[in-house]
């Protein structure tokens, strides 16, 4: 039974307030309670045909919060207890009980200072202990429910983009989870139904959506950017957390656009035939994480929207491209060919690299970048493949005793990142004189290497006949194909991965394929730049390296033969060196740059699948030094 209290007030006993929300103190209790609702639902009449009104408050302080409040202005005006725990929330509970010939308000979140059907009140709170005070709030009709729906709409629907469907998501941190499937119908519509709306007409839970379709029969999926208020699209993300929310409020369902767009062209020259064509974007949220980093689809850079194998003509045609309203520009197309790579921009400018093409910002704002203009849904993008490739010309100044010191590596330079993370796009041997030339480069900034293998897989004489040691067993046959028992193969994938068919040094049986990087010097690298001609570029000699030497042993007379011994660093410029242990279990690892590099013995699991041991575990070093770390107890 509702309790009910005749409220009579005076213009004394009442304090007017305009401000957002009601705070009063208690000395008494040592705590306060703060009125938060502004808009306020009437709702639905209960059992006793009262309407509830209920406003949020919020108690702060060690005692619980009590006492009474009312709406003001209304034909009967009665108080009604609340009581609120000590440093929490809630909601105090009131009726409405109406206005002669108003007794109900009809209208929704009208416009700042328009009355309109809703009714402007004053709350009225006394809480014990404390003085009264009140603020003005709003009454509004309750809003139950609104849908939630869309609309999807671009070049080739039904006919190129088949099978369209829309899911709802929960995502919430590191959590997403599909909620809810619908079908988009012929004509682009979708309606994932009604959605509840929160107390006082609260907006409903904020959903992500995201857009699949078989678009030239391959699955390809996006998420949904726009107006908190739906009814405008921003275009799309690959990931959920580039998307916007999706919530249904008092004031209408919500409508999400779903548009996309088309990029075609025609890339013309050498290697146009058969090119593997991409686009792709920077994403709207260049993630912070290095490892977020490496994962987008171009790492470091961008996200595949859609791909394409360009005609015999070099035509090319991908559509269901994510399309802003905002009209902004947001793609790249990447191509690959039997002849060359690169990015193409708007215009037809070409760039060696993604990050070349974005000037090196992280910005997505880039004048290069292609878009659609005003509302348009189709761009051209064409390109000849000739044009723009230049020669890139280094020379070392130096000679070199062994063939790893002449590697030659040519990598992105993409700002903020490690040299030896960026993705290596030519290499090969300079000469004995340390020259070697690169075509096809275009504009774009460049690391370039030498002698700095950081994997060196390789055929190697052995004085085993097979490895089986570790390669026992059905889960490791596969990789029987890296021994080679005499002179030729039993395996014909051995011959895939570069073995040729000779015979082992005196003292070997066979050969293995392990990855050993041995050399003399420390390699040295240089950031070039590539304009708009040929480039020469020149690096001092690669200076000698400092070499760890020790010997590793195993007990149980284990073999301590054959053993790889590897000196790694993370600083991101300091490239791995390794060694085999002689007959008698003894390495030197030659070529070290100076740095602190840790010990890995048996890093490729060779001879045991192991790979702690007692001893040094790191070694500080400086170029053309000699260093021992003693003997090194391998526990494999």
């Amino acid at each position: 039974m509702l309790r009910r209290v005749l409220l009579i007030c005076t213009t004394t006993a009442l304090v007017a307030s305009a401000v957002v929300g009601l705070t009063v103190t208690s000395a008494q209790a040592a705590s306060s309670i703060d009125a938060r609702s502004n808009f306020v639902a009437v709702e639905a009449p209960n059992a006793a045909g009262h309407r509830p009104v209920y406003v949020y408050a919020v108690c702060t302080g060690s005692s619980t919060c009590t006492g009474k409040a009312t709406i003001l202005g209304q034909t009967r005006s009665f108080t009604w207890p609340y009581s609120i725990p000590a440093n929490s929330s809630g909601y105090m509970t009131m009726y409405w009980l109406g206005d002669e010939g108003n007794p109900l308000p009809t209208g929704l979140g009208p416009a700042p200072g328009v009355q309109g059907t809703t009714f402007e009140r004053q709350l009225w709170v006394d809480p014990d202990g404390a003085s009264p005070r009140q603020k003005t709030i709003t009454l509004e009709r309750r809003q139950d429910k609104r849908n939630l729906k869309g609309t999807v709409a671009g070049p080739g629907f039904g006919t190129r983009v088949k099978d369209a469907q829309v899911t709802r998501w929960y995502y919430s941190g590191l959590v997403s989870k599909r909620l809810q499937t619908v079908d988009v119908a012929s004509d682009g519509s979708f309606d994932f139904g009604s959605f509840s709306l929160g107390r006082n007409n609260a907006s409903s839970y904020g959903y992500r959506l995201s857009i699949r379709a078989k678009v030239d029969g391959t699955e390809r999926e996006w998420f949904w950017r726009g107006a908190a208020g739906g009814d405008t699209t921003y275009g799309g993300g690959k990931r959920i957390d580039e998307s916007h929310f999706a919530a249904v409020n008092k004031l209408g369902d919500f409508q999400a656009p779903f548009r996309y767009g088309r990029i075609s062209g025609t890339l013309s020259g050498s290697g146009s035939s058969g090119a593997d064509v991409r686009v792709i974007a920077p994403p709207v949220s260049r993630p912070t994480a290095a490892s977020d980093l490496r994962g987008l689809d171009v790492p470091y850079c961008a996200n595949e929207f859609g791909r394409d194998t360009a005609s015999s003509g070099g035509q090319y045609d991908i559509t269901f491209l994510p399309v802003s309203q905002l009209g902004d520009d947001r793609y790249l197309v990447a191509h690959d060919s039997s002849a060359d790579a690169g990015i193409v921009t708007q215009g037809g400018r070409q760039y060696g690299t993604c990050s070349a093409a974005l000037n090196y910002s992280t910005s997505s704002s880039d004048d290069d970048l292609i878009g659609y203009g005003a509302g348009g849904l189709d761009a051209d993008v064409s390109a000849n493949l000739n044009a723009a490739a230049h020669t890139l010309t280094f020379d070392s100044d130096g000679t070199f005793s062994s063939t790893q010191d002449q590697w030659t590596t040519v990598r992105e330079y993409t700002p903020g990142t490690k040299i030896l993370d960026q993705p290596i796009l030519k290499s090969g041997y300079a000469n004995s004189a340390g020259y070697v030339q690169f075509a096809g480069m275009r504009p774009g900034k460049y690391w370039v290497e030498i002698g700095r293998r950081v994997k060196c897989s390789a055929w190697y004489p052995s004085i085993y006949t097979d490895n089986y040691a570790y390669h026992d067993g059905a889960d490791r046959g596969n990789e029987r194909w890296k021994t080679v028992n005499g002179k030729y193969p039993e395996y014909d994938t051995s011959y895939r991965y570069g073995y040729v068919a000779k015979t082992p040094p005196s003292g070997y049986k066979g050969w293995m394929y392990r990855d050993v990087c041995r050399a003399d010097t420390t390699g040295a690298y240089q950031l070039v730049t590539v304009g708009n001609g040929d480039v020469t570029s020149n690096v001092a000699t690669s200076p000698r390296g400092a070499t760890i030497s020790g010997k590793i042993t195993r007990s149980g007379g284990r073999s301590n033969k054959e053993l790889l011994v590897s000196a790694y660093s993370t600083q991101g410029v300091l490239v791995m060196r390794s060694a085999y242990t002689s007959s008698s279990g003894t390495f030197v690892i030659r070529g070290l740059a100076s740095g602190n590099y840790r010990l890995l013995v048996n890093g490729d699991s060779w001879r045991g699948i192991g790979r702690g041991h007692s001893g040094t575990q790191t070694k500080k070093v400086t170029a053309g030094g000699s260093y021992s770390v003693g003997t090194l107890n391998f526990s494999g």
